[in-house]
């Protein structure tokens, strides 16, 4: 039963993601209670929802595994010079000669051989303190985190040899929201792979959040008509199954070499279908249905950026 209802060309399955490159068919039959033949609106878009943003993580596995590897090389470049650091400091008052300090230097951190200062100053101070000497002179400033006004930044070495006791012990201020925020911005840049993934996993709760905001701003727009927010909803469902479907098969071809696809495109075939669908069913004239397209395209760009910082806002919260 299950291949046969599977591989059947009139199953309720293929009838379904047929009739839906069809404008309203699918929106008119659940309306009307032709329910039986086709699959569950919302079933079928969970499905294909999870089904795009797994194959999105599938095609960016790649830059996800080289930022990865990045920070990872960041990571062992910090300790490396960190350690390096350490040893100066404990060089300068070592009795050994300094060749031999020079080959256990190059043996321990691989670099390349540096000519050592020898003068009374480096052998009594610290080798950090010359350092920053050296920064400051030079107008060469320390690489930091979020900003460089000294409100939320830190040097990025203290990002990856701190825990985050040792952070806030070293920047905090006092204010509770600026501490959680530095922990939070540590956690991501310190797995900065697994924080994408987690946001992009996320992003499902974007989409679902904007249909149903989408479907409430149609309830004001066709405020004098008869029309219930759940045929509005059902009918910005298909709409966003379909969508998702080319972005499907988009990335399909993508996967497999096909390089050419232009998200313009996509864009444009989504628009066209979304104003076909209005014109076919809230069956008013050319002129309103195409303004009120626009006031459409408009809303759902600001609903869209509102429900992913919103739900961006959160997941950062909650990572």
């Amino acid at each position: 039963d299950f291949f046969s209802n599977l591989f059947n060309v009139e199953s309720k399955y293929w009838r379904t993601f047929r009739d839906i490159w069809i404008p309203c068919k699918l929106t008119k039959a659940f309306i009307q209670g032709k329910r039986i033949q086709y699959y569950n609106p919302l079933r079928i878009f969970l499905i294909v929802l999870f089904a795009f943003f797994a194959l999105f993580l599938a095609n960016i596995k790649g830059d996800i595994n080289k930022l990865n590897q990045i920070n990872i090389e960041q990571e062992k470049r910090m300790w490396t010079e960190n350690l390096a650091v350490q040893f100066d400091s404990i060089a300068t008052l070592s009795t050994l000669p300094i060749d031999t300090l020079e080959k256990f230097k190059k043996a321990l951190f691989e670099q390349k051989k540096k000519t050592w200062n020898t003068d009374i100053e480096q052998k009594e101070e610290d080798s950090l303190s010359l350092a920053e000497k050296i920064l400051e002179d030079t107008k060469i400033k320390s690489d930091t985190v979020i900003n460089n006004r000294g409100e939320f930044s830190f040097e990025d070495e203290d990002l990856f040899i701190l825990s985050s006791e040792e952070l806030l012990k070293k920047y905090s201020d006092g204010n509770p929201w600026k501490d959680w925020g530095m922990v939070q911005a540590q956690k991501i840049l310190k797995n900065l792979s697994s924080s994408i993934k987690f946001f992009i996993g996320n992003g499902t709760w974007a989409i679902i959040a904007v249909i149903l905001l989408i479907a409430a701003f149609f309830k004001l727009l066709y405020i004098r008509h008869d029309y219930h927010y759940a045929e509005h909803f059902i009918f910005h469902l298909y709409g966003h199954t379909r969508i998702l479907l080319l972005a499907l098969f988009s990335m399909l071809f993508i996967y497999f070499g096909f390089k050419n696809l232009s998200l313009m495109a996509l864009l444009l075939i989504g628009g066209v279908y979304l104003y076909w669908s209005m014109l076919l069913y809230y069956k008013q004239s050319k002129t309103k249905t195409f303004v009120k397209f626009l006031m459409t395209i408009f809303a759902y760009t600001f609903l869209l950026a509102f429900c992913s910082a919103m739900i961006l806002g959160i997941s950062f919260a909650f990572l």
